[in-house]
């Protein structure tokens, strides 16, 4: 029998799901897009920024082994809730989920005005899932992957980190280039530190373009967050003199051997920027967003 509780607080839990979900998230049939395939990186992705996972997770148990997880991350300003889930190890998958769907709704703060989903395209598990209960499509993804070894192939990067007199014009970039998406401009700010950082290229007190990117030295990888460049100057070459700075400052870090980032499936002028750069295509994800 089947029965569902909230994560129990405490280390052993939270270890017992990060292996459970990185586990699952290894099998392309299985992979829900937020999270890593690592359990060290799936237990410090949910803890980051202060998020409380005992509090946002219900889990599955049939006698002592652990057969489903469903949790989620939200911003009450954005108005959005990303959905870490379905994922479920049981025969009976979609009851499995329904149940703990059903058990993560109430747990959904009030003010929410959208649930995410984002599944592997050969989950077709989730994707059922996901129109089963309504959620519509929203578009695709691709997940590239550039490894150290393709470093010979960067120029020289040009680009400066972010100066404090710059912030208001790259939070006013940011916001028309990535409107309502997952960080905005000032969250970024606040984030910046050895870390995470923003390089920019500037002509005069005029932002053209600037990159958020993070490593995460300890788990040997990186990402780049946003890549953006004025409308104006866009076909111009910033973004790939953004996008080397970025990939060079990254592999600085003796641990770091990959670095990984996320577009759209239809923006083919940016694909076309990071394979010439030397990224690789990893998997194609298929979003889900609801309305409420």
């Amino acid at each position: 029998m089947i029965e569902l509780s909230q994560l129990a607080p405490g280390q052993p839990a939270l270890d017992e799901l990060a292996g459970f979900v990185a586990e699952l998230n290894r099998d392309e049939a299985q992979q829900i897009g937020y999270l890593d395939s690592e359990p060290a990186q799936v237990a410090a992705s949910l803890v980051e920024h202060g998020a409380v996972p005992h509090e946002r997770w219900v889990v599955a148990s049939e006698g002592e082994q652990l057969v489903g997880a469903f949790g989620f991350d939200f911003d009450l300003e954005l108005g959005r809730a990303w959905l870490y889930g379905p994922f479920v190890r049981h025969g009976a998958w979609a009851a499995t989920a329904d149940s703990l769907w059903a058990a993560v709704l109430p747990l959904l703060p009030g003010g929410l005005r959208e649930h995410e989903l984002f599944f592997n395209v050969k989950n077709v598990d989730g994707l059922a899932f996901a129109e089963r209960h309504g959620f519509p499509l929203h578009g695709d993804a691709l997940i590239l992957r550039f490894g150290r070894d393709a470093l010979v192939r960067l120029p020289e990067p040009e680009a400066q980190e972010l100066q404090p007199s710059q912030h208001a014009a790259f939070e006013a970039l940011h916001a028309r280039t990535f409107p309502n998406t997952y960080y905005s401009g000032p969250q970024m700010l606040g984030f910046i530190d050895e870390h995470h950082k923003v390089f920019v290229l500037a002509e005069g007190d005029a932002l053209l373009g600037y990159a958020y990117v993070v490593v995460r030295p300890a788990f040997g990888e990186a990402t780049v967050e946003f890549i953006g460049v004025d409308e104006r100057m866009r076909g111009c070459g910033f973004g790939a003199r953004l996008l080397a700075a970025s990939l060079r400052w990254m592999f600085s870090f003796p641990s770091v051997h990959e670095s990984f980032l996320t577009t759209g499936a239809e923006n083919r002028a940016a694909i076309g920027l990071y394979r010439k750069a030397g990224f690789q295509q990893l998997h194609t994800m298929r979003a889900f967003r609801k309305t409420l």
